[in-house]
């Protein structure tokens, strides 16, 4: 049997001369050894951990052995010695929680594979609970993984094992949102500042979505796609996305340092949401929502922010609203749109 280099071997006895006995046979094992003795005594130093197997006798005057036991966590492995050969107290002992009994005078034979097997059980409980934690860890890191990439109660419907994930929602308000001129800085500028710009503008909009009480979807390429409703949310979803717009266009310059600015389309109404992919797994949204939403920024203007007569109507007089007439939007046709604005604060005049 493998020996377990470097472990650490605690002796309880009361006898000194069990205890030196033991301890010079154990070092020339190659254990390394300590010693205690009385039940009391040990029970102090084992509180300090690093002790990986006890021989721990049975009689003891100020704490008997199967007391000390009874205290003892199951991280320790332990064998119980004794000269009393008692059938009972054997039973007794690995009842209790004790791995091995060995009884005295002892067979230095025999005491080293009773240690080596209780040192080997110790090894494979060790690596028994690394793979558990590991195993939690990871299934922790999957938990955080799918909370960060779906709304919450999407998340929580998945962990519960349900697929297949769609349905209907009767209203939300779409917002897409599209940094004016990107393709050509993105020429201009080499792989990865590019990258870390992107991420420092949609670290943002992230922040600010989750300040708002908007849902991030996704983005693609340089363009943000977000919505406000989703079951579970709770405010007016349109006036929500409203002000994340224009906070969204606001902050822009602010983290890139650059004379950046957005194009943004907003529309409500109804949608289709689901979760699709079974690796990579992707919420999303579909239907005409979504694509009236979508022309609305395609067709917008830079610095604005695009609105459809149903999002104008919901936020009259919270909010300004410049009409900007009807637009032709491919695919869909003719659309009364407002340029949104925030509402300015009334001034009282003099006489």
């Amino acid at each position: 049997m493998e020996r377990e280099a470097g472990a650490r071997v605690l002796v309880v006895d009361d006898d000194e001369r069990v205890r030196t006995s033991l301890a010079r046979l154990l070092r020339r094992m190659g254990y390394e050894v300590e010693a205690a003795d009385g039940g009391l005594p040990a029970l102090e130093r084992l509180e300090r951990g690093g002790i990986d197997l006890v021989l721990l006798d049975v009689i003891m005057p100020d704490l008997d052995g199967l007391n000390v036991l009874k205290r003892l966590s199951g991280d320790v492995r332990v064998v119980m010695v004794s000269g009393a050969d008692d059938t009972k107290l054997v039973a007794e002992c690995i009842q209790g929680g004790a791995d091995d009994f060995l009884p005295k005078p002892f067979d230095a034979t025999v005491l080293a594979a009773r240690i080596q097997s209780s040192l080997a059980k110790k090894r494979l409980r060790d690596l028994e609970r690394r793979y558990v934690a590991h195993l939690e860890e990871e299934e922790r890191k999957k938990e955080r993984l799918i909370s960060s990439m779906l709304p919450p109660p999407i998340a929580m419907r998945l962990q519960e094992g349900e697929e297949n994930i769609a349905e209907s929602v009767d209203d939300v308000t779409v917002i897409f949102a599209d940094i004016v001129g990107f393709t050509q800085l993105s020429l201009e500028l080499e792989p990865e500042p590019l990258v870390k710009l992107l991420n420092r503008i949609f670290r943002s909009f992230d922040q600010l979505c989750a300040e708002h009480g908007v849902e991030k979807i996704k983005t693609i390429g340089d363009a943000y796609l977000a919505v406000g409703g989703l079951p579970g949310s709770k405010g007016d979803h349109t006036a929500q996305v409203a002000a994340l717009a224009i906070e969204m266009r606001r902050v822009l310059p602010l983290v890139t340092g650059r004379d950046l600015t957005l194009r943004i389309g907003i529309h409500a109404g109804p949608t289709v949401t689901g979760v699709i992919g079974s690796d990579k797994l992707s919420f999303d949204l579909w239907g005409p929502t979504v694509n009236l939403a979508s022309r609305l920024e395609t067709h917008g203007q830079p610095g604005r922010i695009q609105v459809s007569a149903v999002v104008a109507e919901r936020l009259a007089g919270r909010f300004a609203l410049e009409p900007r007439g009807t637009v032709h939007l491919k695919g869909i046709g003719e659309v009364e749109t407002w340029f949104l604005e925030p509402r300015q604060p009334q001034t009282s005049s003099g006489s």
